[in-house]
């Protein structure tokens, strides 16, 4: 299983807001080589967020959006497009290019 070390606090903070108590703007999380990333929308409202998994997808969420609900929605959208993604390498495994090696669901060995 990837180690995953939780949502990490990646604001930027001006001079002192993080001791006058200044909530968070900004998420990461690397699980494995993806990063996940939430962050307060900077021209909408500030329970506005937006999420995204670098390289793959970014989407708004508006309204009344707590940080918790941003982050637990990057994570099922991660987990869709990873989803979907294998399905994909799935089938073609067993019926496109390398159907013809009858694979048998092990994994190779990679050289590196």
């Amino acid at each position: 299983m990837a180690n995953t070390k939780g949502w990490k606090d990646v604001s930027s903070y001006s001079r002192g807001d993080r001791e006058k108590g200044i909530p968070p703007s900004s998420y990461e999380l690397e699980v494995g080589n993806l990063k996940l990333v939430v962050t307060r929308h900077v021209h909408y409202d500030p329970t506005d967020w937006v999420l995204r998994m670098e390289g793959v997808f970014e989407k708004t969420l508006t309204g009344n959006i707590t940080a918790g609900f941003a982050k637990a929605n990057c994570l099922m959208l991660a987990r869709r497009y990873l989803r979907e993604a294998m399905d994909a390498v799935t089938l073609e495994m067993e019926t496109g290019s390398a159907s013809e090696f009858a694979w048998d669901g092990t994994t190779p060995k990679v050289r590196t």
